[in-house]
């Protein structure tokens, strides 16, 4: 006889950004937040989908469980990242300052029928920002993953 089975199909959207938006993700920082994801999603048990960013912020979509918290998803990833990148010799002889992520973050949840477009927008992240500049997409209407604010349809 076998378990009980459940079903569940959780998508998120996170965007954090840096400290004061500083532009200070270079590239070896955005391998090193890439893999220390790739390494809490192992750990807790939740899978990326996609993790770009730009010199400011970072994007990733994952697909959740039904036992982790968005909020513990982010927590793990921002300070597991942080702590690497200011440990890491080769960062810190590009910088004098320490590493740090804001204090907040960004989620939305994502349709499973929008998941491939938003991989797509956060996989572009680098085409997308020269154009648009550096405002979060969780502050303007994203129309290219239909992530919009609907807080007015709800009141």
């Amino acid at each position: 006889m076998s378990g009980p089975s459940s079903y569940h199909r959780i998508f998120y959207h996170f965007t954090w950004a840096t400290k004061g938006r500083f532009p200070t993700i270079t590239p070896l920082i955005e391998e090193t937040v890439r893999k220390i994801a790739f390494s809490k999603a192992r750990d807790l048990g939740f899978h990326v989908l996609a993790i770009n960013g730009a010199e400011d912020h970072m994007h990733m979509v994952v697909r959740g469980s039904t036992t982790l918290a968005p909020e513990t998803i982010i927590r793990h990833v921002k300070g597991a990242s942080s702590h690497f990148i200011n440990r890491d010799p080769r960062i810190n002889a590009e910088s004098r300052e320490p590493f740090r992520w804001q204090g907040g973050f960004g989620v939305v949840s994502v349709s499973p029928f929008m998941v491939k477009s938003v991989i797509a927008y956060v996989n572009r992240q680098k085409e997308h920002h020269p154009t648009r500049g550096v405002m979060s997409e969780l502050e303007i209407d994203g129309e290219e993953t239909s992530i919009v604010d609907d807080t007015e349809e709800l009141q």
